[in-house]
């Protein structure tokens, strides 16, 4: 009788692993503008908000893998301060997507980054910021400093010539250079002058005021950058000659701003204020 034989086999299963997913790459770095697109560029790099106390922060949209859901502003008094977060700005598809407005105090010092957030909640890398390259690039600073007053003429001024004569003051110390700008009055900008500081006078006494006068009689548009007066420390940055006849301004209902720079991170606007021009 044969004996059968019985074989058995086995067999071990090993499962293989699961493909794993690459990690998810987040928004690229999100990079502040140094300026918000005057018309002159002798008058970029200021953020201060007319006549309020509020800095305008402006950044370049970024693209992504996904969506881009909203940027995150952060703020914090120094660098070795914590930065927290100040506001989100959701995207709506507007203009309103790459820009912030902060209330903030005179002469104090502000650091600002922003990061984009995606669909799946990714951020832009942070850590990146803060390189020595990247500084001033993805994270800025800025302090509001004092803005001037007692702008004249104004509304209640029934007679400006076309060759006005515009006063202002500052009770501070002055800046390094003053902006003049005239706009129309549905905000077309019309001229802008540029002045080195020379006065400081606490009280304001309108002996001791800084002016800056649009008056040359031969003034054109090849003259562009010339000065405004013998002063060398006056010229013009920009000016509309649809508005101007012979160096003098046209009459009509106009309106005019002084900026301050007092350094690259500082700065401050003044107000419009509406003056009319009604003779010669």
């Amino acid at each position: 009788m044969k004996r059968l034989t019985v074989l058995t086999f086995c067999v071990l299963l090993i499962g293989c692993p699961k493909e794993q997913n690459p990690p998810e790459i987040g928004p690229p770095l999100v990079e502040i503008k140094h300026y918000n697109g005057d018309t002159s560029h002798i008058d970029r790099g200021s953020r201060a908000e007319e006549g309020s106390n509020r800095i305008r922060l402006e950044w370049k949209p970024v693209v992504s893998e996904n969506i881009i859901e909203e940027y995150q502003i952060f703020r914090a008094p120094s660098l070795d301060s914590a930065f927290t977060l100040l506001a989100s700005r959701p995207i709506t598809f507007t203009s309103q997507d790459s820009f912030y407005t902060d209330e903030v105090n005179i002469d104090s010092t502000y650091y600002y980054f922003v990061v984009a957030r995606d669909s799946k909640d990714n951020i832009s890398d942070t850590s990146e910021y803060f390189r020595p390259e990247n500084l001033g690039k993805y994270v800025f600073y800025f302090a509001l400093g004092q803005k001037t007053n007692n702008l004249n003429p104004n509304a209640l001024d029934t007679v400006v010539t076309t060759k006005p004569r515009l006063l202002w003051c500052l009770t501070a110390q002055p800046p390094l250079r003053y902006i003049v700008k005239i706009a129309s009055s549905s905000n077309q900008v019309v001229w802008v002058g540029y002045k080195q500081s020379a006065t400081f006078n606490a009280s304001c006494d309108p002996a001791d005021q800084e002016f800056l006068t649009v008056n040359p009689a031969s003034y054109s548009v090849t003259m562009l950058g010339d000065s405004l007066r013998a002063n060398a420390d006056v010229f013009v940055t920009y000016f509309n000659p649809s508005f101007f006849v012979g160096g003098r301004l046209k009459k009509g209902i106009y309106q005019w701003s002084v900026s301050c720079y007092f350094d690259t991170h500082k700065s401050s606007r003044s107000a419009w204020t509406a003056f009319i021009v009604n003779r010669d």
